[in-house]
């Protein structure tokens, strides 16, 4: 799917699930973009509408880990 079609399925489709599927494709697709800021907010989404994705959970997770090994390179 492109990401003009995900961004339809966020404006028009009301399912949680379908909403959260959505959202991780965006963040997936942002983090293949190098964009991990806009990949986190897609990805923060898609736990808050469907806690139960254990894929969008390790992602988010994941990049956690990585900010927090960044920013303690400055510690």
């Amino acid at each position: 799917m492109s990401q003009s079609a995900f961004v339809s399925v966020l404006l028009e489709v009301p399912d949680p699930v379908r909403r959260s599927r959505a959202h991780l494709a965006l963040g997936e697709q942002a983090l293949a973009m190098s964009r991990p800021e806009v990949a986190r907010e897609h990805l923060e989404e898609a736990v808050d509408l469907d806690p139960t994705d254990p894929t969008a959970r390790k992602l988010l997770a994941q990049l956690s880990r990585s900010r927090r090994r960044f920013f303690s390179l400055f510690d």
